[in-house]
């Protein structure tokens, strides 16, 4: 029972924090991920859309993983996300003074997707390499500061941005570069080759070697 799991709940001031235990392997969320369906593969871009502040895709993708331990099908992903944003099904919504088509944010959704996977997938494979002091997500470091990871190694912290070395991944990664201050932390960029990806499924996942090449970056 998913009560059971919780293993500590904190009230501090105004905040409450859950805590649950999340005993899984990169092996078992292999299996999840083997069986996800993905059809985002050249959906129509809206450049209004691409460039809009929407509510946060990551709230809905870990929190649903917070909850259940399992990766959200794209299916789960979109309705749950619409279903917030969009509870009267309307084909186009007001966005921050933004009319945006539903069908064009869904677009934009399912193309964040596998990067989400990824990112998950990679942080529990850093995990079970012992090789760091600590590693840690924080959904609102990665949605207000652009920040993937942090990684403590040597007692030195290190802010990981990761993206995949494609137009789309630079596209991304030079927008978060003019929307945040990184010269105050120490980011790592750690930008991966497609073309050195498994295929899991329809989701590219990152390898055992690409922790030793983030190690290497770090000493660097």
């Amino acid at each position: 029972m998913f009560l059971r799991k919780i293993k500590d709940i904190r009230i501090i001031g105004d905040e409450i924090h859950a805590i649950r235990k999340t005993k899984i392997t990169t092996k078992e969320l292999e299996l999840q991920i083997s069986d996800l369906q993905y059809s985002g593969q050249k959906l129509e871009l809206e450049e209004n859309v691409e460039q809009a502040q929407l509510p946060p895709f990551v709230q809905v993708f870990y929190y649903y993983f917070f909850a259940f331990l399992k990766i959200p099908s794209e299916v789960e992903f979109w309705n749950i996300y619409n279903s917030w944003i969009n509870p009267k099904k309307k084909e186009t919504i007001v966005i921050k003074n933004k009319k945006l088509k539903t069908l064009n944010i869904k677009s934009r959704l399912l193309r964040t997707y596998p990067s989400l996977i990824r990112d998950l997938h990679f942080l529990y494979l850093l995990n079970e390499s012992r090789k760091f002091d600590s590693i840690e997500y924080s959904m609102h470091r990665d949605y207000f500061d652009g920040i993937d990871l942090r990684v403590r190694y040597k007692n030195v912290d290190s802010y990981i941005s990761l993206y995949i070395n494609t137009e789309r991944g630079d596209f991304y990664k030079k927008r978060k570069t003019k929307r945040h201050d990184y010269s105050v932390i120490n980011e790592i960029e750690f930008k991966v080759n497609f073309d050195e990806l498994k295929k899991c499924g329809s989701i590219y996942l990152l390898k055992e070697f690409h922790v030793h090449t983030l190690i290497n970056l770090i000493d660097e």
